[in-house]
């Protein structure tokens, strides 16, 4: 769908909210909540054995777990030798909440939608 014209301040986009949904969806699962619980405790990236000490999943479980995250942006992961470390993006989930908050708080309107065969 997309919009007939842009968001007015304090509006969320279609895309806002489909990335903001996309997040909680990830979150949503309580193994993957815990295991971004035991990456910010971390405070530093981590190997997947590491990551898997939090939630009694098998390495396979957790490293699906992890590429879930990964795709809606909330953790990175790089390679280091023979290991891939993981890191929570910190920054970026706290400020997708807050943004969520803050909108919720504000009471502020989504951007109206029309469907995707309207042409302005």
């Amino acid at each position: 769908m997309a919009s007939c014209c842009p968001p007015r301040p304090g509006e969320r986009s279609l895309a806002d909210l489909q990335q903001i949904s996309a997040v909680l969806a990830a979150l949503a699962d309580p193994h993957r909540l815990w295991l971004v619980c035991n990456l910010a405790g971390r405070g530093g990236p981590a190997t997947l054995t590491q990551a898997s000490s939090c939630c009694g999943v098998h390495l396979s479980g957790v490293s699906r777990h992890l590429g879930k995250l990964r795709a809606v942006g909330i953790v990175e992961a790089h390679k280091q030798g023979r290991e891939v470390l993981h890191r929570l993006k910190r920054a970026e989930l706290a400020q997708t909440l807050r943004d969520l908050a803050d909108w919720l708080d504000a009471g502020a309107p989504c951007a109206e939608a029309q469907p995707a065969d309207h042409n302005p």
